[in-house]
């Protein structure tokens, strides 16, 4: 597969320039499936010239299991989207569903659930399919809820009270807060506003923005 970047993506993958959100997330996974085992072909080279003991990865970072499973070191990911871990409290991850707060619902999530791995039905079959080529052990689910599940240290950049209330979360998961960029020790004054003596309970907006490198 050649080497793609924001100026060739549309000519090699021509279908994320549909207008259907839902077939271009399916064209960006099975691309993104496809990346896995030549990602973890390259850190297998590295490993063969340098066996380091232990690697620290995005914790959306795709060849997780490979590197597990068939270098046999540890792997540390770190969380930087919203914790992508099933649970029976929550929705299956991309739905953009609230919580569960009664029985009713939580039948209707494990239906989700259930369905989860085939709404990217190409993408998790391309998974499966390398999975049993490199003779991986898996059990069907989504490609986000399993790189969470298969790190054998999951580091979620945000606090608990960020996230949705989970029961059963794993217990390879730990959030660290905030990671801050690394700064000189400058003493500066810091942001106050008088109103914020006025409430009990404070609430921060902010919108991320991503800009293409």
């Amino acid at each position: 597969m050649p080497e793609i970047n924001t100026a060739n993506i549309a000519e090699i993958v021509p279908e994320i320039m549909t207008n259907d959100p839902e077939k271009r997330l399916a064209a960006y996974r099975l691309l993104y499936a496809k990346g896995s085992v030549l990602y973890f072909e390259d850190i297998k080279d590295i490993y063969d010239s340098f066996a380091f003991d232990l690697i620290i990865v995005d914790g959306l970072y795709p060849s997780i299991p490979f590197i597990k499973h068939k270098l046999n070191i540890p792997v540390v990911s770190i969380g930087v989207v919203p914790l992508a871990e099933d649970s029976v409290d929550t929705a299956p991850y991309g739905y953009a569903l609230p919580p569960a707060e009664n029985e009713e619902t939580r039948e209707t999530y494990t239906a989700l659930y259930q369905k989860a791995p085939d709404r990217y039905k190409a993408a998790t079959a391309y998974f499966e399919t390398l999975f049993i080529q490199y003779d991986i052990p898996f059990t069907r689910t989504t490609m986000e809820n399993r790189l969470v599940k298969e790190s054998d240290l999951f580091l979620q950049i945000d606090a608990p009270e960020f996230e949705y209330s989970r029961s059963d979360i794993g217990k390879n998961v730990h959030f660290v807060g905030a990671l801050l960029p690394y700064a000189v020790d400058q003493h500066q004054q810091p942001w106050f506003d008088e109103r914020l003596k006025k409430y009990d309970k404070i609430i921060l907006v902010t919108q991320v923005r991503l800009k293409e490198i």
